[in-house]
């Protein structure tokens, strides 16, 4: 059985709610080192060896949106009603990706829920076609999936 990764789906997924009218963006959560890097080409008085790498002033870096919050997040444009002058609103979209036997952990669910109930689309899918199902329900009903 070929077994798809994450970030194939992630692809896949991009591209479909690009075409029903998301705009989403690759959000990795993590957390690294930064500061400034010295190669070390041989040995020294230090316990290094060719190859590794120095981090002067180094300091932990967080990316990302903020923990548990999903893979891809940005907005779904919607025409509002004709009493706001037709204007566009951005609702902000968040769109977890999960391969089958993927875990969901509970800052993820948290932030899920939170996006729901402040009135932006979030779904947890496994597939694109059911991304871009959530997308294209809230545009053509308002409904949240």
């Amino acid at each position: 059985m070929n077994r798809e990764n994450e970030t194939s789906v992630v692809h896949r997924v991009m591209l479909a709610v690009t075409e029903v009218g998301a705009r989403l963006f690759r959000n990795q959560v993590g957390r690294a080192w930064h500061g400034r890097v010295e190669r070390i080409t041989h040995s020294g008085t230090y316990p290094c060896m060719p190859g590794d790498v120095i981090l002067h002033n180094a300091r932990m870096v967080a990316t990302g949106l903020c923990v548990g919050s999903s893979d891809l997040i940005g907005w779904t444009s919607k025409t509002v009603t004709p009493e706001m002058l037709g204007t566009q609103i951005a609702v902000f979209t968040a769109i977890e990706v999960k391969v089958p036997g993927g875990r969901i952990a509970d800052e993820q669910y948290q932030f899920h829920d939170t996006v729901k109930k402040a009135g932006g689309i979030a779904a947890i899918v496994d597939n694109h076609v059911t991304a871009a199902d959530a997308v294209v329900l809230f545009r053509t009903s308002g409904i949240r999936a």
